[in-house]
């Protein structure tokens, strides 16, 4: 199967709001930079999340608004860096608060983990 294009993505998953979207890719063309490498996703979905749906965590928008803690094998990497930087940029936090966020994020992510280990759901090795 094709994967999705970033138009195709953006189009299914914002419907009517889509070209919202597009508006602010371009506007700022750095926005249309995918936000891992495994998926269609883009950094102007943090953006519309921030300023269209009300996210004001790293958490909201990586586990709801862009739901890449599901999806994508890359969710604990640079992405979650790169969305508190977006966020930061558009709420006014400060490095403290930046950092605190993305460890707090971590952590989510360690322990739902470490919870599908201990259900086997993960690394059953029998």
């Amino acid at each position: 199967e094709e994967p999705e294009s970033r138009e195709e993505h953006v189009r299914r998953r914002y419907g009517s709001m889509a070209g919202a979207v597009g508006a602010r890719i371009h506007e700022d063309p750095a926005l249309a930079a995918p936000l891992v490498g495994d998926r269609p996703e883009v950094l102007a979905e943090a953006v519309h999340a921030v300023e269209h749906e009300m996210a004001f965590t790293v958490d909201d928008v990586l586990s709801r608004r862009v739901p890449l803690a599901l999806r994508s094998r890359e969710r604990a990497g640079q992405v979650v860096e790169t969305v508190a930087r977006v966020l930061a940029s558009r709420l006014g936090w400060d490095e403290a608060r930046i950092e605190r966020e993305v460890a707090g994020y971590r952590r989510y992510l360690e322990l739902e983990a470490d919870g599908f280990v201990e259900q086997g759901s993960v690394g059953n090795a029998a």
